[in-house]
């Protein structure tokens, strides 16, 4: 959509009013808090919004918790298979020695 078919009314501050019930709107003063009541209502972009953010906080703070070296290997003991437990690989290294 070109700019000059952009209504400039769609950027303007809302005015509060009562609809037919006589319950009062919400007053809206500018574009963004439009868009944030809008992510509000809509609980499947607020719970991506969440898991968005959750993962920048884990991609920013990991490195602070997660104090392992990947560059620190043991070449020895390349040929060993995958194990969950630490110890059974150093059990194991030691009974080969």
């Amino acid at each position: 959509m070109p700019a000059s078919e952009i209504d400039p009314r769609l950027f303007a501050p809302c005015i509060s009013s009562a609809d037919e019930q006589g319950t009062s709107v919400v007053e809206v003063s500018g574009y963004w808090s439009r868009v944030w009541l809008q992510l509000l209502r809509n609980k499947q972009a607020f719970a991506a919004l969440l898991i968005i953010v959750a993962l920048l906080l884990f991609a920013i703070a990991g490195p602070s918790f997660w104090r392992l070296d990947p560059a620190e290997q043991n070449i020895g003991l390349v040929s060993q298979a995958p194990s969950w437990r630490a110890s059974e690989a150093i059990i194991v290294v030691q009974q080969n020695h």
